[in-house]
């Protein structure tokens, strides 16, 4: 799970809420594990934070805690996403997506739940499958950090 479908699918007014939700909700029915990483919580809720306010931040940490299994990462993800994140030397790669790719591979996972097309160029399957033309412009970025 990653912050641009989480954030898609707790605010309403996200240009991809509908499609997060219908996403979750298949997931929901066919009981599949939603997993994602302290790092994504945070970087998530501080983005709730900064664009909703406190509440709405925590409100997501609350809901998160019950929706997900979270996968804490220790000084090793750490250490490997860092140095995956320096190999890209690219700008707009976080290095909260090299700590979900490095966690992806080591415990085997195939599918990203995101509006994030990262996810696709590292060779993972993207849910919702969506047009990805309007994502490499960033799912969940302000028009003014675009600029």
């Amino acid at each position: 799970m990653d912050t641009s479908a989480l954030y898609a699918l707790m605010l309403p007014e996200d240009r991809h809420h509908q499609a997060a939700q219908a996403c979750f909700e298949q997931l929901r029915l066919s009981e599949a594990s939603l997993i994602s990483t302290n790092y994504i919580l945070l970087e998530c809720a501080s983005l709730i934070q900064r664009r909703q306010g406190f509440e709405a931040a925590q409100s997501f940490l609350n809901q998160a805690a019950k929706l997900l299994d979270i996968v804490w990462i220790e000084q090793t993800h750490h250490e490997h996403a860092v140095m995956l994140w320096s190999k890209s030397g690219r700008r707009a790669l976080s290095l909260v997506d090299c700590v979900s790719f490095w966690v992806m591979r080591d415990r085997g996972l195939r599918h990203a739940v995101a509006f994030d097309a990262h996810f696709e160029e590292a060779g993972f399957e993207v849910l919702p499958r969506a047009d990805r033309a309007a994502e490499r412009r960033g799912a969940y970025r302000s028009a003014r950090a675009r600029r």
